[in-house]
């Protein structure tokens, strides 16, 4: 038996269809629906490129440029929130300095500790040519990366031989960190001190994230005596500000090319971790010396930034203005990263840094662990005195 609706239309007619008749003809006819993605009518010509016409395909990939909300390391964050993150860190007294020179409002310690990182003490060897197509293609891997895999590229490309961090080549007590966020709240913010003006600021721009570089090196428990391990155990948020390391001096921050990463974007992320740094040093100093925060250059630290272009090192400090804590960055080394001559002093310059962190800095954060106890114990005295 044939199909009514299909007799219908072999069945000649010479007037025209009625509207009805019509949606009843296409409803017959109409193809079954099949479960998969939702898929647009085929267009007769080219549509604008509007928003209102890519939200009519359902393409997941194209919500995150239209929404700063979603922050997935696939999508490229627009320069208008980095410059937005910029002023959110200069309201909470983290400023990121850009420009050349030492200038004269800088600690005289700090000026001392960037003439050292920047004194390499040997002149710049003539690099042969498996030298320089070992940089090139480090530099090439991180803009080819997407940015869950530049960690490892960013790694290769500051330490000429990165394995040499495994394998002894620096005291067995060096600590690592690998895209480790940083304990909650330990990015110092600006006090308002009762000023309305201040607070309607800081409300407005909120408070910065939390940090988690790709990289950060410290210490491990090996570097500590049993008295020293308890005191870090006593101050946990101090010493373990990331996970699994001790007291870190040092932050690799980058960026690949192919996920649109910009200096502006890994410059801010290195101001959050490092300011972060700096102040769990102050906290320290001042437990273990009556409230005294200590000298800019006593709870400094370092951190490097990358792109697929460009590198800097930064000095991280505080230092105290107008009765408020500024936490301020320096470069004190900036290059190109397609000269390779460039890139061999940025890892003589971090490997300055190393021997500063696990020399003297090392030396100078078991002092003051050391300190703390007698601290305790003065105080402890003098309120029995007073009583």
């Amino acid at each position: 038996m044939i199909n009514a609706g299909v007799k219908m239309l072999m069945e000649p007619t010479s007037s025209p269809l009625s509207s009805s008749r019509k949606q009843t003809l296409e409803k017959a006819h109409r193809p079954p629906s099949v479960a998969g993605p939702n898929l647009c009518p085929p267009q007769s010509a080219v549509l604008p490129l509007t928003w209102d016409n890519l939200r009519r395909f359902d393409m997941a990939s194209l919500s995150g440029l239209a929404s700063s909300k979603n922050s997935g390391s696939s999508t490229p964050r627009s320069p208008r929130s980095a410059i937005a993150e910029r002023r959110q860190l200069s309201t909470n007294l983290i400023h990121v300095h850009v420009g050349r020179g030492i200038p004269s409002s800088i600690p005289a310690g700090i000026r001392e500790l960037i003439k050292r990182m920047k004194d390499i003490g040997r002149p710049t060897p003539d690099l042969t040519k498996a030298d320089k197509k070992e940089i090139r293609a480090r530099v090439v891997s991180i803009a080819a990366r997407y940015e869950d895999n530049a960690t490892d590229a960013l790694l290769d490309l500051v330490f000429a031989e990165p394995c040499r961090i495994d394998r002894g080549a620096y005291p067995p007590h060096l600590g690592r960190n690998r895209d480790c966020k940083f304990i909650r709240g330990c990015v110092p913010t600006r006090d308002a001190l009762g000023n309305a003006k201040i607070q309607a600021a800081l409300d407005r721009v909120g408070a910065p994230k939390t940090p988690k570089p790709d990289i950060a090196f410290g210490y491990s428990s090996s570097a500590f005596s049993i008295a020293q391990a308890l005191v870090n155990t006593a101050h946990d948020r101090i010493a373990h500000i990331s996970q699994g390391i001790l007291h870190p001096f040092i932050v690799l921050e980058g960026k690949s090319g192919a996920t649109g990463g910009t200096q502006i974007e890994v410059q801010n992320r290195a101001a959050r971790s490092a300011a972060a740094l700096v102040h769990s040093q102050r906290t320290l100093h001042a437990s273990a010396h009556g409230g005294d925060f200590g000298s800019p250059a006593d709870t400094a630290c370092f951190s490097c930034t990358t792109d697929s272009t460009t590198a800097y090192v930064w000095i991280h400090w505080c230092q105290e203005e107008e009765g408020e804590p500024h936490y301020r960055m320096k470069p004190l080394l900036r290059l190109f990263l397609d000269n390779c001559k460039a890139v061999w002093k940025l890892r003589q310059v971090v490997d300055n840094i190393f021997e500063w962190g696990l020399g003297e800095r090392l030396e100078r954060v078991k002092a003051v662990l050391d300190r703390i106890p007698e601290e305790r114990a003065e105080a402890g005295g003098s309120r029995k005195r007073k009583r």
